[in-house]
């Protein structure tokens, strides 16, 4: 059997990668002053880990923040790989304090994932433990006493330990890939919002892009008939008001900007009301009649993104 040295040993393992892992994507700032000196006792420069080109919440925030300015630069004028370069550069258009503070929300419920998952791999490892004691105490009561059948017991119960703690490592791998790609969605979502506020206003209509694969719950809440129908339009302001479904039950979910549920998908998008919905292309692509009239910009500063050393407006 582990010794409960062996085990804290373990267990103190998970949770040094852990500390790194929350350093090293989301900044120091989001370690508590203790997990610092943790960290520095294991010769660990948190400051030096943190790399904000690496930054999954700021990086995906921000793709999401310039993603419909992208659109209204002329795309001959820049590449793939200079929009790569910006990405993996860290050096991006500023964040004003309400982005900043939106930001700094979607860091802190990336940071209360991982830890949730932390605290679900200590309870995974003390029941794997546990049962295997149990069932070790269990089989010596079958069995005669000798040394011999002692030491094939301990091998056996060891080996079992190693074998269910490899399987669960997968299921934490899945937990952490599942935490990371709704936190990205979650901050792409944002950014998004964040832009059409700033270009459109609070009020700006909106709506979720939802795919042929999309769950029942986001089919309900987002379109006005099923799959491949319409889409529901929102005031930008509404969405942002239903927060987060985290904490409400499936029945309690409301459309909101960002994932509504881990595994959502549905990507938030500005309604322009000159258009019509048109469900051969399943998209609002239809001019209505009175388009010229209806037209209407709300005047903004426009975007300055530096991309390959030059300065393009949006």
């Amino acid at each position: 059997m582990f010794s409960v040295e062996q085990i804290n040993r373990l267990l103190e393992v998970f949770q040094k990668q852990n500390l790194i892992l929350i350093s090293s994507k989301l900044g120091p700032d989001y370690l508590t002053q203790t997990e610092i000196q943790r960290l520095q006792h294991y010769g660990i420069n948190t400051f030096h880990l943190y790399d904000k080109s690496k930054d999954i919440a700021l990086q995906m925030f921000h793709f999401g923040l310039i993603s419909d300015a992208i659109g209204e630069i002329d795309s001959k004028k820049i590449t793939f790989e200079n929009l790569q370069k910006y990405f993996e550069s860290g050096d991006y258009i500023p964040l004003n304090k309400t982005q900043l503070n939106t930001l700094d929300s979607i860091k802190k419920q990336f940071l209360g994932d991982i830890k949730a998952n932390e605290g679900k791999i200590f309870q995974d490892v003390n029941n794997v433990i546990g049962t295997s004691e149990k069932k070790n105490r269990l089989a010596y009561e079958k069995v005669i006493r000798d040394e011999v059948e002692k030491g094939k017991l301990m091998r056996l119960t060891s080996r079992q330990i190693a074998q269910e703690l490899a399987r669960k490592t997968g299921d934490w791998s899945r937990n952490f890939n599942r935490i990371v790609e709704y936190i990205s969605h979650q901050a792409l979502d944002e950014g998004r919002a964040a832009m059409m506020e700033d270009k459109y206003g609070k009020d700006a209509l909106v709506y979720k892009s939802v795919f042929p694969g999309a769950c029942k719950h986001c089919i309900r809440l987002y379109l006005t008939a099923g799959i491949d129908s319409q889409p529901i339009i929102f005031k930008l302001n509404t969405l942002k008001a239903n927060g987060t479904n985290i904490g409400r039950k499936v029945d309690e979910w409301k459309a909101i900007i960002g994932t509504t549920h881990p595994y959502c998908r549905c990507t938030l998008e500005y309604y322009d009301i000159i258009y019509n919905w048109n469900s051969k292309t399943r998209s609002f692509d239809i001019a209505k009649p009175n388009a010229k009239e209806l037209v209407k910009r709300i005047d903004r500063r426009p975007i300055r993104i530096t991309i390959a050393g030059k300065e393009y407006l949006a």
